[in-house]
């Protein structure tokens, strides 16, 4: 496999699937301006900790918690974690050559080129 080629097709599916969003500083501070809430308030309605990180919380039937909208786009993507606006160029992606592939079969966007 010589390479990837992804357009997000904002369906959500990576959204609504079992997996940890990790927060980073700029994240938060993101979130915080566009909800207009405080630390505290943004945490008791929107976050959670891991391992002392902070995360999204999870929906009660898995996935995000903002992933609920029914044309499976993300209410937040304009500000959306590092972690979502990276995906699938993740670390394990490149490490593992067939993590592009398994992934193809969940996400219509990715397309792995031969």
């Amino acid at each position: 496999m010589d390479g990837v080629e992804f357009n997000c097709k904002q369906c959500g599916h990576c959204c609504r699937r079992e997996g940890l969003v990790f927060l980073t500083t700029e994240d938060l501070h993101q979130l915080q301006d566009y909800f207009k809430l405080d630390h505290a308030q943004l945490k008791e309605k929107y976050l959670s900790t891991y391992n002392r990180q902070l995360i999204l919380k999870e929906h009660p039937s898995g996935g995000c918690v903002f992933a609920r909208e029914p044309d499976g786009r993300c209410p937040i993507y304009e500000v959306r974690p590092h972690q979502c606006r990276t995906y699938p160029y993740w670390p394990e992606a490149i490490i593992d050559k067939n993590w592009f592939i398994d992934e193809s079969r969940l996400c219509p966007g990715i397309k792995p080129l031969p």
